[in-house]
């Protein structure tokens, strides 16, 4: 009946590594001096896109965990990557 064998309790702290990971992504922001920043902004957003598509299939809470992980790094490095895209633009 339910998509993880967890309690409400465990399911709700599917927050805490996403932000986690939104902390580290925004770190990746550094990468956009030397690769392509729009090639990036592309791979940040399959990430994110992929790992909350297949949230569902994962199975296991602790998996769903990781994932969350991934797609707050990708969210951290998207929302970044706008961020210096905006300001670089109003120079």
């Amino acid at each position: 009946m339910f998509i993880y064998d967890a309690s409400y309790e465990l399911v709700n702290w599917m927050w805490v590594p996403y932000y986690l990971g939104f902390m580290i992504g925004a770190l990746v922001n550094y990468l956009h001096r030397w690769w392509n920043r729009q090639m990036l902004l592309v791979v940040f957003m399959f990430v994110i896109c992929l790992t909350t598509a297949l949230l569902p299939y994962y199975g296991y809470i602790y998996v769903g965990y990781a994932a969350m992980a991934f797609c707050g790094a990708g969210s951290g490095a998207w929302e970044a990557g706008n961020s210096a895209w905006l300001i670089e633009g109003k120079k």
